[in-house]
């Protein structure tokens, strides 16, 4: 917008000399030329300055996209490993609650004994799907 108004003034001061004449005409001329060429010049500048300033605020979203997404991914990671944690946790008393009550069933009477293999029976196919979820 700057530009335009130094070319416009330009013109006018090139169109006030001509009225005057002779060799203020030539230096009118000269002095508009010099300021379209001025002008130009700083449109030209504005326009390269504006564009590195795009550039740099492209790459640093670029920059920050990227540091996000790998903070993403190591949260991710990381609750997946807490949660294979958590399953093994989990596997690991159910495993013993099944040997308690593997023990408990040799001393049983008959009556209790079906509960009992009924509840061990259970706790095997709970730790089948848990070892299926951890093997993924």
């Amino acid at each position: 917008m700057h530009g335009l108004a130094v070319i416009a003034a330009a013109c006018l001061v090139a169109l006030g000399a001509a009225a005057c004449g002779g060799g203020e005409v030539e230096n009118a001329i000269d002095e508009a030329e010099q300021a379209v060429e001025d002008a130009y010049a700083d449109a030209e500048r504005e326009l390269d300055e504006a564009a590195d300033a795009v550039e740099d605020d492209l790459r640093d979203a670029y920059d920050e996209t990227r540091s996000a997404a790998a903070e993403a991914r190591e949260a991710l990671e990381d609750a997946a490993g807490a949660a294979d944690e958590e399953l093994r946790s989990a596997r690991d008393r159910l495993a013993e609650a099944r040997d308690d009550l593997e023990r408990e069933l040799e001393t049983a009477s008959e009556e209790a004994r079906d509960g009992l293999e009924d509840a061990v029976d259970a706790i095997e196919r709970l730790l089948e799907r848990i070892d299926d979820l951890l093997r993924g």
